[in-house]
């Protein structure tokens, strides 16, 4: 066996064949299955090149450090091991080994990306990040495959915009993170236009893993039905987003006829939208709705959602985000806290949650800290009740004019707005009196406001009603 490391006599950042003599200590490039070669160059960057048409083959590589760029073929005799801060860049080459590890932290470290194929007739185990695609301009190719007799991955598998990652164990049961149906362990991601095709034995009904959905467009993320040979996108499958499980959608559209049941969490991120026939949320269960901006549509909507657990929703973007569907069961609807960012120019710019519900609400409607805003688009069909109501906080009924409203009362926790001969009754946990409520006309819908007014916790001996 000999060694082979790189050399540092040439510049940071270069672009080097792998053929070059310069590159190696050594004097000579590796090319023999006796090669045990080493990217070793701690402290400074080369992107080592393999072009296209040329193939090498060794005894062992090890990436400690650097960068290989693999447009042509590297074959290794034994295994392949990418270190934290290193990586191996694909495009439209051939990677073959004995086995292939990557360590590092998921997404902190890419240890793989690019188009083409990974063969290991070994295991793979991923620590750290596979990208299939990212090779625009590059290479024609839109296809990364990795072919293992063993896969297991504790870091992120992703398929990039309009790229395909298929990971493909060629042995049955190969799949290390699925069993019975639960897919277990690591991130799995597809963005925009991507599909990232996992050949498990069997698909996937039981999500204890991260799966994220990003970026408008079709994307997918499938299991593989043995039975019928073909992949199987998880909306058609699965029913179960366990207590360690997440299921995220970054901007993007998820829809299922089903039911899916959440102990863990579901999140929307921005223009996201979440659809099924019945969604239900645990005790321990969670729906965050977050970044929700003006002009931009966020929607959580089934045909029952029975929450047990909590959907929360964040001041991050200041847009409106609908929860669309009957909300029943024993858990709340929750307003996070105002969020104060500064903008491109270096000032703050504070933005406050807003919710809107279309249907019927049993659950509790509670506010964190006398910025949020509850929309109401069927006040009548309200049966929860607001906990935590404090001066500056809101509810819109956008469907009633205040000039409708001949009269308001409050007293027993309830709020009593009188319509001609229609009456709404509103909830409240808490110890209010009726000038404790301010009504308004929303500057939005140019419906009803009810704001809580800065009397909230006056003693009431000085503004009796």
């Amino acid at each position: 066996m000999t060694v082979y490391s790189l050399s540092s006599t040439l510049p940071e950042d270069s672009f080097v064949d792998w053929t070059q003599t310069l590159l190696w200590v050594q004097g000579k490039a590796p090319n023999n299955s006796g090669a045990q070669v080493f990217f070793n160059d701690t402290g400074r960057n080369y992107f080592v090149e393999i072009g296209q048409g040329e193939h090498i083959s060794i005894g062992s590589f090890a990436v400690q450090s650097n960068h290989l760029v693999l447009d042509g073929a590297l074959v290794s005799a034994g295994s392949v091991t990418v270190a934290p801060g290193a990586g191996i860049e694909i495009y439209g080459g051939a990677l073959s080994a004995q086995n292939l590890q990557l360590q590092g932290t998921p997404e902190a470290d890419l240890g793989l990306v690019g188009v083409g194929m990974v063969t290991v007739a070994g295991p793979i185990y991923n620590g750290s990040t596979i990208i299939g695609g990212n090779a625009t301009g590059l290479s024609t190719q839109t296809a990364l495959t990795l072919a293992a007799a063993y896969v297991a991955n504790s870091g992120l598998l992703e398929a990039a915009v309009g790229a395909t990652l298929t990971v493909a164990p060629t042995l049955a049961g190969g799949f290390a993170n699925y069993a019975f149906g639960t897919l277990t362990g690591g991130s799995y991601e597809a963005q925009s236009g991507g599909t990232l095709d996992l050949k498990t034995n069997g698909l996937v009904y039981n999500d204890a893993a991260t799966l994220i959905l990003d970026g408008a467009g079709t994307d997918v993320i499938a299991s593989f039905d043995p039975s019928g040979g073909h992949y199987v996108p998880i909306q058609s499958t699965l029913g179960l987003v366990t207590a360690s499980g997440t299921l995220e959608l970054d901007a993007a559209a998820y829809a299922t006829t089903g039911t899916l049941t959440v102990q863990g969490l579901l999140k929307l991120i921005g223009e996201a939208s979440f659809t099924a026939g019945t969604l239900y949320l645990t005790s321990g269960g969670q729906a965050v709705l977050s970044d929700a901006y003006p002009g931009f549509a966020m929607t959580l909507s089934a045909g029952r959602i029975v929450n047990s657990g909590r959907i929360f929703v964040d001041a991050a973007g200041g847009g409106t985000a609908t929860i669309s569907g009957p909300v029943g069961g024993g858990g709340s609807v929750t307003l996070g806290p105002a969020v104060t960012t500064i903008d491109k120019f270096g000032q703050p710019v504070t933005t406050t949650a807003t919710a809107e519900l279309t249907g019927a609400v049993a659950n509790s409607l509670a506010y964190s800290d006398g910025t949020g805003t509850f929309v109401l688009d069927s006040p009548a069909s309200v049966s929860g009740s607001f906990q935590h109501f404090a001066a500056g906080d809101r509810i819109v009924l956008p469907h009633i004019a205040a000039s409708s409203v001949t009269s308001y009362s409050y007293g027993g926790g309830v709020l009593t707005l009188q319509e001609g001969s229609a009456v709404q009754h509103l909830a409240f946990s808490g110890s209010y009196t009726t000038r404790d409520l301010a009504l308004g006309t929303d500057s939005v819908s140019g419906g009803l406001t009810i704001t809580g007014t800065s009397l909230i916790g006056v003693a009431p001996v000085t503004h009796s009603a």
